[in-house]
């Protein structure tokens, strides 16, 4: 609503201090820390990740996936095949890139988005990943493209690296394909990179969930 901003940022940092003491309190809870992950993820995205509806705070937005990624990132270090630590990491490291290259801070991006896909990448090294689960990595592989070499934006006008990086999320768009043939995520981001590697003048397209 108009003239809300000020009750939403309010708001945020109310829930922000409610997350940190349960945070604090969290240690040894694994599906706490997760619930933590998910949650610092989604208040992150909307503080300031440009992909989303947001409240314009891409240093609150920084600071709290940090937190995300900083609960997470030792649940997969002790158990390297817990699927639900490997998803909430990977979203984490997802929207990092993302509200990294918001702020023009494009090799930083490139890096969080990285290890997003390489995180995601050993969800889906199974034969049993969903089609879902197959798009979730193919959107990631699909912002990387963007970070790499989006013209008129900050990314490192890298078109031959970006096209590889389309490729692979049609790649994966079309596993999907391969199990659900009427999936139509995975339709639409075939289209969308399909377009974008036969003539890379584009503008995000956002195909998350």
């Amino acid at each position: 609503m108009p003239g809300s901003t000020g009750a939403q940022k309010l708001l945020v940092t109310r829930v922000l201090e409610h997350l940190d003491r349960m945070a604090s309190d969290a240690r040894g809870d694994r599906q706490t820390q997760l619930d933590l992950v998910d949650a610092y993820t989604r208040l992150a995205n909307l503080q300031g990740n440009p992909y989303e509806q947001n409240l314009g705070d891409p240093s609150g937005a920084m600071a709290g996936v940090a937190k995300a990624i900083g609960l997470a990132t030792p649940l997969v270090v002790q158990n390297a095949n817990d699927k639900d630590a490997l998803l909430s990491l990977a979203t984490a490291q997802e929207s990092q890139g993302e509200i990294f290259f918001g702020t023009a801070r494009t090799q930083e991006a490139i890096e969080s988005m990285r290890a997003a896909t390489a995180t995601y990448d050993r969800l889906i090294a199974g034969r049993d990943a969903s089609p879902q689960l197959i798009c979730d990595v193919a959107s990631a592989y699909g912002s990387l493209g963007d970070e790499l070499g989006q013209p008129g934006t900050a990314s490192m006008a890298d078109v031959g690296a970006a096209v590889a990086s389309f490729r692979k999320s049609m790649e994966l768009d079309n596993r999907a394909l391969g199990i659900d043939a009427g999936y139509q995520r995975a339709r639409r981001g075939l289209a969308i990179n399909q377009m974008k590697s036969a003539a890379p003048s584009w503008r995000p397209i956002r195909r998350r969930r």
